[in-house]
């Protein structure tokens, strides 16, 4: 008996961030897309939280909003290098590829982006957490799965 599947999976979102766990992500995704010759959409997201909460009650001092605007300038070049990695790295797979930059709550803006992108899948890396570590840990993609009423595929 042979069993036969037909997945349309034509837009598939991978949320990156540049950590070692994602690297995994992404060689899951390459392949999936190009195997599925799906449009493969890698999404990265810059945490405003990083800005808002904790430089602005850490730095008291003068010239503390000289500072935000040089961590903005270097979270957005970090970004930069991670979404042209990404773009060499599909384009040496041959795969179609789009890259997004999104500013703000990572959940939040995932969630965005997979809802008004219509994609097919979401992929997201995740890391395995034990004891402090989970309780401490934001989960994002625990969170991005359980809101989520697409497919979504955690790459550990």
């Amino acid at each position: 008996m042979q069993l036969i599947l037909s997945i349309n999976m034509r837009r598939v979102l991978l949320c990156i961030d540049g950590e070692g766990h994602t690297r995994k992500a992404v060689a899951y995704a390459l392949a999936l897309a190009r195997g599925l010759n799906s449009e493969l959409t890698a999404l990265h997201v810059i945490d405003g939280f990083l800005l808002e909460k904790r430089i602005s009650h850490e730095i008291y001092a003068v010239g503390r909003e000289e500072y935000r605007a040089y961590v903005k300038e270097e979270l957005q070049k970090e970004a930069e290098r991670i979404l042209q990695e990404f773009e060499r790295l599909a384009r040496d797979a041959g795969v179609k590829f789009r890259t997004k930059l999104r500013f703000g709550h990572p959940v939040e803006e995932v969630i965005a982006e997979a809802e008004e992108g219509s994609y097919d899948l979401v992929i997201l890396g995740g890391k395995r957490r034990r004891g402090l570590w989970e309780l401490k840990s934001r989960n994002l993609p625990l969170k991005v799965f359980r809101r989520l009423k697409m497919p979504v595929m955690v790459v550990r």
